[in-house]
């Protein structure tokens, strides 16, 4: 959840920033930044007064996003009572956080990621060891082989494929496989219930989720490439 304190930070940063695209509402971009500060995008959708859509759809924009990930740096994780609307606010009186609070807000773990998506995807891509076209994602019924496209991308259903690896889906356009991979993550993020995760999933949910065979491997290999690489926070801010 998004503490008042929180959404009157909120506020004054949109208001700083007011203008910079005449195209995005006030309501979404306030939304947008509520998921970046740790709100699932139910809860920002509904303090808002705007669909869940609209707020998954923004979080796939790259302007938006950029401009959410540059105003959510600007505000502290100072957290007290309330529950104030992010759409209509009560300037709150000025809260003096006490020493042992301002420690505490310096060894918070940063709320944005410090790699993009595109990145994600590529380190993902390397530890799955795949041939050329070959997807991370398998064959799990016999309905499943007589589909066309999987996330829109067309799959090679006629290429012979090695025997090992026969129940992995390929792709017609070996260039697409990245691509795939990254709306399946997209998918988790901002559609989460659709596979059984929590409202607000983190990078680290998302690896579970996607490789259930042995992801605590996946994991050491991403810490491995990136040391400093945060699994705690949302998912949606690689987006």
């Amino acid at each position: 959840m998004t503490s008042w304190y929180k959404e009157a930070q909120i506020k004054a940063e949109l208001e700083k920033k007011a203008g910079w695209q005449e195209n995005v509402s006030y309501s979404l971009m306030a939304a947008v930044l509520m998921v970046f500060l740790g709100s699932g995008i139910q809860n920002a959708a509904q303090k808002n007064n705007i669909s869940e859509q609209e707020v998954a759809t923004a979080l796939q924009n790259k302007a938006i996003v950029d401009k959410a990930k540059e105003m959510a740096k600007n505000i502290t994780p100072q957290e007290t009572s309330g529950n104030t609307s992010v759409g209509s606010y009560n300037t709150p009186s000025p809260v003096i956080p006490s020493d042992s609070q301002e420690n505490s807000n310096k060894t918070n773990p940063d709320l944005i990621s410090n790699i993009d998506i595109d990145t994600f995807v590529k380190l993902i891509l390397a530890h799955e060891n795949l041939i050329e076209g070959q997807t991370p994602f398998r064959y799990t019924s016999k309905a499943m082989r007589k589909w066309n496209t999987i996330h829109g991308y067309e799959i090679d259903n006629t290429s012979n494929k090695p025997y090992d690896r026969r129940n992995f889906i390929f792709l017609k356009n070996p260039q697409d496989v990245p691509k795939a991979v990254k709306k399946q993550l997209s998918n988790y993020a901002f559609f989460p219930a659709r596979y059984n995760l929590g409202e607000n999933p983190t990078i680290e949910d998302a690896i579970k989720k996607f490789d259930q065979e042995n992801p605590e491997k996946k994991i050491k290999y991403l810490k491995e490439k990136i040391p400093e690489i945060n699994l705690n926070i949302s998912l949606s801010t690689l987006f």
